[in-house]
């Protein structure tokens, strides 16, 4: 099942604030809810509704804490700077993690955008992923042009690796590139070409190069 950008970014969001979403079938309309109980305790707007809800919209629940405790770990993993990096691992393995966590992040500037960031990216991953396996009636989602990819037409490097032009701003300037081919930094990288799509100049701020000539 695909859904336009908007949508999925639009229930990360409400997710990533402690809601509860319900995504109707046919329309896409999203009726996010603080938490599943306001349903039966407002009665006013849900009262007739119930049944609807039911038959017409999917119920998205917010992510587990272990969910959202694993993406904490796993961009902690890849925070180049090792002080900062200690300081996460030290907030995630005492008491209150989330919160010590969220604590240590505010003093960081650069860490704290790429973090959130972040966040963004693993939460709309995760809202896709939770919806692929349902169907819906929607009319409209093979129609919207940013989810149709380009059929026939692929992309090379000089050194023969495929690549999506959509995510390099300019690509040559990225060939030469050593990550350490780890599915969380490759996620970092791919942000940060977002970010630049419309730069005349790319300039990678995920990573500190590494000096060590051991």
């Amino acid at each position: 099942m695909k859904l336009p950008n908007k949508i999925i970014k639009d229930i990360a969001e409400y997710l990533d604030c402690g809601m509860t979403c319900y995504l109707n079938k046919d329309t896409n309309e999203i009726k996010p809810i603080i938490n599943s109980d306001d349903v039966f305790a407002d009665e006013e707007p849900w009262k007739e509704g119930l049944e609807e809800i039911e038959n017409k919209y999917i119920k998205i629940e917010k992510m587990s804490s272990h969910d959202a405790f694993q993406i904490m770990e796993d961009f902690t993993s890849q925070v180049s700077s090792k002080k900062i990096r200690d300081r996460l691992i030290y907030a995630l393995n005492g008491r209150k993690p989330f919160r010590n966590f969220n604590h240590e992040i505010d003093f960081h500037g650069e860490t704290r955008q790429h973090w959130f960031k972040y966040k963004a990216y693993r939460y709309q991953e995760w809202v896709k992923d939770y919806l692929e396996p349902i169907s819906l009636n929607n009319k409209e989602e093979n129609s919207e042009e940013e989810n149709i990819p380009l059929k026939g037409i692929r992309f090379f490097d000089d050194n023969g690796n495929e690549f999506n032009p959509d995510l390099y701003p300019l690509p040559h300037l990225c060939l030469s590139c050593k990550k350490r081919d780890q599915p969380v930094e490759e996620v970092l990288c791919n942000l940060t070409r977002m970010d630049q799509l419309e730069e005349l100049e790319f300039k990678c701020h995920a990573y500190e190069k590494d000096t060590d000539t051991n």
